[in-house]
């Protein structure tokens, strides 16, 4: 009984053991560390593709009269995490001078609409989010995928 009883918690400890790797392999996956870099393609998709990319998601959030503040902070700053690691990238085409201070200028709006958010100040959020989105098509012209 007791062999039976020690081999089920090891059982047990093991499937645990297992689950949690997994998981934090799948977050991993997800969420980079401080040292990783994504690449160019993986940051845009989790940033700007879809209805559900982070962009997105703070966008329609801030079209509300009571946003949801918390929310959108968070999702502002693994924005500006996420599209940071594009300096460590070389532009499809085009200076890297140029994408950089590209980079720059989306990162700095996006903390600016960061910064709105947090103060709670709705209008000059939305136009923080609205330049920085403006960004998108002279980084496309010039760098990218049109």
């Amino acid at each position: 009984m007791r062999v039976n009883l020690q081999r089920a918690l090891s059982i047990a400890v093991l499937a645990g053991l297992a689950a949690g790797a997994a998981l934090r392999a799948t977050y991993a996956a997800d969420h980079p560390g401080a040292d990783e870099v994504w690449s160019t393609k993986k940051v845009m998709d989790k940033v700007h593709l879809s209805k559900q990319s982070l962009l997105s998601v703070v966008k329609k959030d801030l079209r509300k009269a009571e946003p949801d503040w918390k929310s959108d902070e968070k999702n502002l700053t693994e924005i500006i995490r996420l599209m940071s690691m594009l300096t460590k990238q070389k532009p499809p085409r085009g200076s890297q001078e140029a994408w950089d201070k590209l980079v720059q200028d989306y990162v700095h709006g996006a903390k600016a609409a960061r910064q709105n958010v947090k103060k709670h100040r709705l209008q000059p959020a939305r136009a923080a989010l609205e330049k920085v989105i403006s960004t998108c098509d002279e980084c496309h012209d010039n760098h990218g995928i049109k």
